[in-house]
């Protein structure tokens, strides 16, 4: 799999239509290079976004653009020649942890939750903790988050700075899980 595979970028016009032959929504799905093409584009100047897969369809998350307050990408389409190209880098992150119980044996299957500082409402899908410990949770736009981690009857929070093309490494100490007998 790739980071784009089941991805989409979105085309939202800057402005309602007022007219029969305005600007409207569009969507196309990009392929695992990272391309794609919008047929019969009406001229008209557009918002720009990537949704991840899980959220095809969808209306968040941006993977254009930092997670709070940063401007989106403008398009403008005009009539003039065939075709234009757009390129976009998406400004996506990764947080990754390992998680130990305090008798230093790795925590298999805790539940990992995201969600951006701002918005508690707004979760990504959740991760689990590998047979080693680890989890990663990458494709998340740059920003601030809250990470809840829950393991049996232990659970903590810790916070993580995500930067674009970064991987943001959250040092999480031992936990004490009480497993079932």
């Amino acid at each position: 799999a790739t980071p784009f595979d089941g991805s989409e970028v979105v085309l939202v016009p800057t402005s309602p239509p007022e007219a029969l032959s305005g600007p409207l929504p569009r969507r196309a799905s990009i392929a695992p290079d990272g391309r794609f093409e919008f047929e019969d584009l009406i001229v008209g100047e557009y918002r720009v976004e990537v949704r991840p897969a899980w959220s095809r369809g969808g209306s968040w998350p941006d993977l254009a653009r930092a997670i709070d307050g940063a401007e989106p990408r403008v398009f403008g389409h005009s009539a003039e020649g065939d075709a234009h190209e757009l390129a976009l880098e998406l400004q996506t992150g990764e947080v990754t942890g390992r998680l130990l119980a305090v008798d230093g044996r790795p925590i298999e299957g805790a539940l990992v939750l995201l969600s951006p500082s701002s918005d508690a409402s707004r979760v990504f899908p959740p991760a689990s903790s590998a047979a080693d410990g680890a989890f990663a949770i990458g494709g998340l736009p740059a920003g601030d988050y809250v990470v809840a981690i829950r393991a049996g009857s232990a659970a903590v929070q810790k916070e993580a700075r995500i930067r674009a093309g970064e991987s943001a490494n959250l040092e999480i100490d031992p936990l004490e899980v009480h497993r079932a007998q």
